[in-house]
């Protein structure tokens, strides 16, 4: 049996022993995939001391704001800033390596050797992008007005 038709078997027997699904849009694309409906929350997610990670904010989007221009220092400006500069490092190597190096007289003579060393001198500066990536710890406090 091919995989897409053991999950469609599937999600129809699941279907039968009674589980819900969430809708889903009707584009044939969307026809392997079978969202199971999440179960209602019981009682209060959060409790006092529990941390939480804000990825994204639909409510300021919705509304306009932008909370890059209204801070343009942030918690994060000094983390972003190094994550920043050790980009734009490994970028003007990368751009060396390819306008003189590849296009050059090293890759001209022996490509094979040029790629090879040049990959040794850029291994660092990928190595340091990584090394930048640190968590930033901050507290928002929300007030009523």
């Amino acid at each position: 049996m091919q995989p897409l038709r053991a999950a469609e078997a599937n999600a129809t027997q699941n279907q039968a022993a009674g589980e819900s699904w969430e809708a889903k849009p009707e584009d044939a694309c969307f026809a392997r995939f079978h969202p199971r409906k999440a179960p209602a929350p019981s009682g209060l997610l959060l409790k006092a001391g529990d941390r939480v990670a804000i990825c994204g904010d639909s409510i300021t989007e919705q509304q306009g704001i932008n909370l890059a221009a209204d801070f343009v220092s942030s918690p994060f400006s000094e983390a972003y800033a190094k994550v920043d500069a050790a980009v734009a490092a490994k970028q003007a190597y990368e751009t060396r390596q390819i306008k003189d190096l590849f296009d050059g007289p090293e890759g001209r003579f022996d490509m094979a050797a040029t790629v090879t060393l040049t990959e040794k001198a850029r291994a660092p500066l990928v190595a340091a992008i990584r090394k930048t990536f640190t968590p930033v710890t901050h507290t928002l406090k929300i007030e009523r007005q």
